[in-house]
């Protein structure tokens, strides 16, 4: 075999798992992300369900399910990772959590009221 075609296939390859490399490293950083960015999430919502149980038992008054809280946490996580949070986004996202609070089944209401 001529010297300067096995360098060149030597080189060739080694591009390619140079590449290989590369996106795999490319694909674990994604995804590690993504994790830590729903466990910050999570975290965020759970905190704050837990302060808002703590009001409600207190004072009285509904209790959103954790699901509308980390509904919440998850979109101005997206809106903060792409720009800046504006007031609209966040009249947006109140009218958002209210209409998915309507539409929320609660087993304590009569019904006819929110979400029954």
């Amino acid at each position: 075999m001529n010297p300067l075609l096995a360098a060149l296939v030597g080189f060739m390859g080694a591009i390619v798992g140079a590449a290989g490399a590369v996106a795999t490293v490319a694909i674990q950083a994604y995804y590690q992300t993504k994790r830590e960015r729903l466990k910050m999430v999570s975290e965020l919502a759970i905190e704050e369900h837990r302060i808002v149980h703590e009001i409600a038992t207190r004072q009285g008054g509904a209790i959103p399910p954790l699901s509308l809280f980390v509904n919440y946490h998850a979109e101005i996580a997206r809106i903060v990772e792409t720009r800046a949070l504006t007031a609209a986004d966040l009249l947006r996202l109140a009218k958002q959590m209210e209409e998915l609070y309507q539409a929320t089944p609660d087993p304590g209401r009569p019904k006819g009221e929110r979400g029954n």
